[in-house]
């Protein structure tokens, strides 16, 4: 018996309603690509001659596991779109779109953010904030998929509180700034804290996704469209001194005390940026 090609198959029927509508109405091409046995077909076979209720039973049960998972991933989507409309969406997808088994909670979220904003394309403007909430959680979870796909951190030495002229500002890649409708932190410190939401008013908000370098989580600020370019900067080879100036250039500041080396110090204590007391590439080459 080819347990890992039963098993898959198994897993297939269970979780993809297209797959198990086909398998129950004698149709098996779905089942090919896995590697099956004659006695694991006569398995499935008779699954679906003595048990295809109790198979439905326990599809059913997947899929409201399956919503729940989901759901940790996508809180602020669920607690906009509601029970109601979150379970309806939710049904409609599985029903209609083939899901491998095999795949992790954050593909399956992402694959339903999918979903959902081609559903929410077709509503009317009063759709405009669950669509940015969409956008905004699926910024998260695609800088969590980069960092769990990448190798890990990058190499972070951080200095102690020196002269800027001995620093290097590094950021870590990627980061995300993406321009919202509404001022969606606000609207998110509401939702955590209150049952229901007010209409918000149209406010346009850039939001920095962004992972913090101690803690490594996936943090979130309000921030300038213009922080992007600076951020650009922060590679860990540009001396501080430099993105000061440029920081100040840009801002029409000359002479006298500047705030932008204030504003750095801000952005590492919000854990932005790492200080750096070396440039990234001779950190690298001392760990080699």
């Amino acid at each position: 018996m080819s347990t890992r090609g039963l098993q898959q198959a198994l897993a297939r029927i269970y979780t993809d309603a297209k797959t198990r509508e086909a398998f129950l109405s004698g149709n098996e091409a779905h089942l090919l690509i896995y590697d099956l046995s004659p006695n694991d077909l006569m398995h499935l076979r008779a699954l679906k001659d003595r048990d295809s209720k109790r198979l439905s039973f326990f599809s059913g049960l997947l899929v409201n596991k399956q919503s729940n998972l989901v759901q940790i991933l996508l809180p602020l989507t669920y607690r906009v779109l509601g029970e109601s409309v979150w379970s309806e969406a939710w049904s409609t997808h599985v029903s209609t779109h083939s899901n491998e088994a095999m795949m992790s909670p954050l593909a399956k979220a992402t694959r339903f953010l999918d979903y959902l904003e081609s559903y929410f394309d077709h509503q009317s403007s009063d759709a405009v904030l669950a669509k940015d909430i969409i956008s905004y959680e699926r910024c998260k979870l695609s800088m969590r998929s980069a960092f769990q796909a990448g190798s890990g951190s990058q190499l972070m030495l951080p200095a102690a509180r020196n002269q800027l002229e001995n620093l290097y500002p590094l950021v870590q890649k990627p980061f995300l700034i993406r321009l919202f409708n509404y001022d969606l932190p606000e609207i998110i410190a509401f939702l955590n804290t209150s049952a229901s939401l007010p209409i918000p008013r149209p406010t346009p908000t850039p939001v920095l996704f962004y992972r913090h370098w101690q803690t490594d989580s996936i943090n979130t600020a309000k921030v300038a469209e213009w922080v992007e370019d600076l951020l650009n900067r922060c590679d860990g080879q540009t001396p501080a001194n430099s993105i000061v100036e440029w920081l100040d250039k840009r801002a029409g500041i000359s002479g006298g005390s500047s705030p932008s080396a204030q504003f750095l110090y801000r952005l590492e204590v919000q854990g932005v940026i790492a200080l750096m007391n070396q440039p990234l590439t001779v950190l690298a080459e001392g760990h080699r």
